[in-house]
């Protein structure tokens, strides 16, 4: 038996009566968090949030850009998610 579930999933219980859920034909599914190797103009950050939120990557380098003129930490947080975010190569292998 099938259930509506969160957006764009669906809840299927099995007889033993555990809820699985798949996602829905067609509906869309975030990426993983990995730099491209091919869509990098400096580490590939932007173009990796770009990729996970299903946004154009010239978009978010274009905010990133604009928030660099606002007080903050910005900078820092570009060079945290050159680090922590995987390499999209390198992250393949596992």
């Amino acid at each position: 038996m099938t259930s509506p579930g969160r957006a764009g999933m669906v809840d299927v219980e099995s007889p033993s009566g555990s809820a699985t859920v798949y996602p829905e034909e067609g509906s869309p599914i975030m990426a993983s968090l990995a730099r491209p190797s091919n869509d990098r103009v400096i580490a590939g950050v932007c173009s990796a949030i770009a990729r996970r939120f299903g946004l154009s990557s010239n978009v978010v380098r274009l905010i990133f850009v604009i928030s660099l003129f606002l007080p903050g930490p910005q900078f820092l947080i570009y060079l945290a998610g050159w680090l922590l975010i995987p390499d999209e190569r390198k992250a393949s292998v596992y």
